[in-house]
């Protein structure tokens, strides 16, 4: 089953007892085909809904978290609802890892 998981370098828990590296271990122990993994550097759990609810900290680039979890996502449910092929290609293509550079890291397996 494909999945798409988005985190940032600072969404931790709100309870303190989990680091933001956690949000990651599920996509690791997942099989593969179709699994992709978002990484966001300084995005914390906040900026992912894009309102004004209480921030920890602004990144500094939140408009750009936005705007890249955005295009992820529309990817993502292109590729599998729509059956989209050229979707598809994009997740999985090595050259799509650049329009995440100096924003975050963009994992497939």
């Amino acid at each position: 089953m494909p999945l798409l998981s988005i985190t940032g370098t600072d969404d931790g828990d709100p309870f303190g007892k989990g680091s933001p590296a956690l949000r990651t271990e599920p996509w690791r122990h997942m099989p593969p085909p179709h699994k992709y993994l978002l990484v966001l550097d300084r995005a914390d759990h906040y900026v992912f809904g894009g309102g004004d609810a209480p921030r920890r900290r602004g990144s500094g680039h939140d408009a750009d978290i936005q705007r890249l979890t955005k295009a992820a996502s529309l990817r993502f449910w292109q590729a599998w609802l729509e059956s989209d092929a050229q979707a598809q290609a994009w997740l999985a293509d090595a050259g799509t890892r650049g329009v995440f550079a100096g924003y975050g890291i963009w994992s497939v397996k």
